[in-house]
């Protein structure tokens, strides 16, 4: 079984002080580490499963379970800033400009995420793997590619999605690699 590491930004209507009783009475998400803040809740995870497909939806589920008002608002590993791209491919900001230039036609675009450079963290591991330059860890991999699918779930509904979406899984084809 894979260790699979992932965050659920989670936007909430109103104010809710009951959030953490919430979940130690219902002995949920026990792993998780839990921030909340005014209308919003992040959730950590690290959990060993099949797949980040079934570890991700099984901790939606336990969520929708103890906050079915609760919509996703992002998921996380999706977006990767520049700092974090750079640590990733251990080189430094102009070393990584100088590869986006030489390397424009293979390299992944950027997104226009009004946040500086960022790149969607799938699409680096899928050029690094196809480079033959570097190792991907092929959890991190899956887990990039559930939550990217997720998150272009929200764009394109122009809104957060309910956890009541999650009822029938959705299929998705994962590279093995």
């Amino acid at each position: 079984m894979e260790r699979y590491k992932s965050s659920l930004h989670l936007s909430l209507p109103g104010y809710m002080n009951d959030i953490s009783s919430r979940f130690q009475e219902n002995d949920c998400c026990s792993d998780a580490v839990i921030t909340v803040g005014g209308e919003k809740i992040s959730l950590c995870f690290a959990r060993c499963g099949e797949s980040a497909y079934q570890v991700i939806f099984n901790a939606i589920s336990e969520i929708r379970s103890i906050l079915p008002e609760a919509s996703i608002k992002r998921i996380s590993p999706d977006l990767i800033p520049e700092s974090k791209l750079c640590q990733l491919l251990n080189l430094n900001e102009s070393q990584l400009t100088a590869l986006c230039s030489t390397k424009a036609r293979e390299f992944p675009a950027k997104i226009n995420s009004g946040k500086g450079n960022t790149w969607h963290l799938k699409d680096i591991l899928q050029w690094m793997y196809n480079s033959g330059h570097y190792k991907v860890n092929r959890a991190l991999y899956e887990t990039s590619l559930v939550t990217q699918q997720i998150n272009a779930m929200n764009k394109i509904k122009h809104q957060p999605v309910a956890l009541s979406s999650f009822d029938r899984p959705v299929k998705y084809a994962v590279n093995k690699g």
